[in-house]
């Protein structure tokens, strides 16, 4: 590829050479009547996207661009268009024809407008359906403005795309925050429900969860037992925003909230995109993997395919969890974005930001890839998957959120990663015969769509638990962490006078933590001396008020892209995670029941057995949230019996 008109004419061969393996994969423009949209339904037991009587499954690229308009200033990153010296129309022919090459058919989203409409390809759009503010997308849904601002959108944005035959469906937005800070489980305190809470008492969306907590709860005092607030009744807490969980059972009354939020926002959408456009479909929100059950249940109900964005360092995609989610919906799944990031890359990426889905090699990239589509087209009810993305993140990171990881095909020098695309090009030919010859899905198993699940706990021994107490903090092995991006954030630890002082500052990134490893090894912890456990009391003296998390790790533990995770004695590596306590001023005594404690979705294994392997217990320690003053001392932890 010493220039672009060799590099062209080579692309040109090549794209012959595949013809008839790709045919099938472009949408029929020669002896076809003009279509009129893209449908889906069922064939033969399976789901697909019919074109003009024709079945397909989409296979798609997002972010197929001609350069990174993502990329810092001054700094490297991908820049195709240079080469062309500005010349679309070259850059197009040359970039659909690799792909038709590759075997892809779509175009996903976020790609070049070029693209869309004036070739043989199919195409997918994001057309962000959402309030004005951007911070707070699902806030406030009930308010007229939301719904005007929804209005304004969809009719600025379907213009261009209602009549377009190629066009597959809308995705009306992108990895919505459906756990209130963000689209995945975080801080339990930073819900919707406490979102809407925090409202002005004029706000539409106020009086409607006030509303709805009158329903939910049998009386004001019910609700106190699950949120602290400064109100005494119903008709106070429309005029405060201080009320925040003080209970894990608060989360019932979240789950019913959200899917009544959901049911507003979904049928909003589609009323939007059905005025503008009857007859396109509509593809869902783009789940960042998962959201609360009623959510989806309501994304279900407007949309006529429901996507998900599926990040997993294994390779693997969860069928369980994915034939118990559809058992709910019964609508067909496309997986809107999946990618894995190597190591070994061109590009010159760390791959320090991104979805943790880290491997060695290219040749694992593909790999993966091979197994994980091959698992998806046996499933019925997928009709599609969307490689993110067309070229590598710029090594500095991107400038609105500093992701740097090689997800590409190509690297930033328009370079294709030749051992994954040779996978990828075969694989993606072998699709269609994958599928139709699915397998039926699984038996359901309801749990694991439960995003908080509690630890099953092995019984306490018939003679009994004997306790284990830990009160020499100078003996114990103790390292602190905490977000590294943020430069307000530390956290020191010493032992002073048989205690453990912490003094630091949670910053305003995700926090900080320390992890404490009593006396003795974590091989030793798990040859049995914690086997049978069931609480741990921890003594704490807190010089100011601070709220934390208690989190216990089993051996083998790391974060969720770990190669494995090789615990000892039957330990296979999980992490859980407590409710977050505040603790006042003054000395405490907290009493933490390791049944329930909660999967922690930030770390450890993520696909164990649910069990809390206490003969295999690595380490204990605190979670600070951000924005805090620590200054806090432990002198005793103690695990016991019931």
């Amino acid at each position: 590829m010493r220039n672009v008109a060799f590099f062209r004419v080579g692309v040109a061969v090549l794209t012959m050479a595949f013809l008839d393996g790709c045919s099938s994969l472009r949408p029929p423009v020669r002896g076809w009547r003009r279509p009129s949209v893209v449908t889906v339904r069922k064939k033969g037991g399976s789901w697909y996207f019919f074109y003009q009587g024709r079945p397909f499954v989409v296979r798609g690229v997002c972010c197929v661009l001609p350069q990174d308009f993502s990329a810092p200033e001054n700094d490297q990153g991908y820049n195709a268009i240079s080469r062309y010296k500005g010349q679309y129309s070259k850059w197009r022919f040359d970039t659909l024809c690799r792909l038709r090459c590759w075997g892809f058919n779509t175009v996903s989203a976020w790609s070049h407008p070029s693209l869309y409409g004036r070739t043989d390809f199919f195409y997918t759009v994001v057309i962000d359906l959402q309030g004005p503010d951007a911070r707070n997308r699902l806030v406030d849904v009930f308010s007229r403005q939301y719904r005007e601002t929804v209005m304004r959108i969809a009719r600025a944005k379907l213009r261009r795309h209602a009549t377009n035959s190629t066009l597959v469906g809308y995705y009306v937005n992108n990895e919505l925050p459906w756990y209130g800070e963000k689209a995945w489980p975080t801080n339990p305190k930073d819900g919707l429900l406490v979102r809407y809470l925090q409202l002005g008492p004029g706000a539409p969306g106020k009086r409607r969860v006030v509303r709805f907590l009158r329903d939910f709860y049998e009386s004001f005092d019910a609700f106190l037992e699950d949120f602290s607030t400064s109100a005494e009744n119903f008709d106070e807490l429309l005029h405060v925003r201080d009320a925040v969980p003080r209970s894990p059972d608060f989360r019932d009354a979240e789950r019913a909230w959200c899917g009544i939020v959901a049911d507003r926002y979904y049928s909003m959408c589609r009323k939007a995109i059905r005025k503008f456009d009857p007859h396109h479909l509509i593809l869902g929100s783009r789940f960042a993997r998962r959201a609360p059950l009623p959510v989806i249940r309501a994304c279900a109900r407007y949309c006529d395919v429901v996507s998900l964005n599926y990040y997993d360092a294994s390779g693997q995609p969860d069928p369980v969890y994915l034939d118990t989610l559809v058992s709910q919906i019964r609508r067909p799944l496309i997986i809107s974005e999946f990618s894995w990031r190597a190591k070994e890359n061109s590009s010159g990426c760390p791959n320090t930001r991104g979805a943790a889905v880290t491997v060695p090699t290219q040749q694992k990239r593909a790999e993966n890839f091979e197994a994980f589509v091959t698992a998806l087209m046996k499933k019925p009810y997928v009709v599609g998957y969307e490689w993110f993305q067309y070229f590598d993140e710029p090594p500095a990171g991107r400038s609105f959120d500093g992701e740097n990881s090689n997800y590409g095909l190509v690297d930033i020098f328009d370079r294709p990663y030749v051992k994954l695309l040779r996978t990828i090009s075969r694989v993606n030919r072998e699709a269609d015969r994958i599928h139709a010859r699915a397998v039926r899905p699984g038996r359901a198993h309801p749990a694991v769509l439960d995003d908080f699940p509690t630890a099953c706990v092995p019984p306490e021994p018939p003679a009994g638990f004997r306790a284990v107490e830990f009160s020499n903090p100078a003996a114990w092995r103790v390292f602190t962490w905490g977000d590294t991006t943020d430069a307000d954030t530390y956290l020191d630890a010493r032992a002073e006078d048989g205690i453990l002082v912490l003094q630091g500052n949670s910053g305003g990134g995700w926090g900080c933590g320390v992890s404490i490893i009593p006396e003795q090894s974590p091989q030793e912890t798990a040859a049995g001396k914690l086997a049978g456990a069931q609480r741990v009391i921890i003594d704490l003296e807190a010089s100011r008020s601070v709220e934390l998390r208690f989190f216990v790790n089993e051996t083998g533990h790391g974060p969720p892209d770990a190669d494995s995770y090789a615990g000892v004695k039957g330990a296979d590596g999980e992490a859980y995670i407590s409710f977050p306590v505040t603790v006042p001023p003054g000395r405490h005594s907290y009493v933490f029941r390791l049944c329930e404690l909660e999967k922690n979705t930030a770390y450890g294994n993520q696909r164990g057995n649910g069990i809390l392997d206490t003969q295999g217990i690595a380490e204990v320690g605190l979670v600070f949230t951000p924005g805090q003053v620590i200054s806090l001392k432990v002198s005793r932890i103690c695990f016991r019996g019931s």
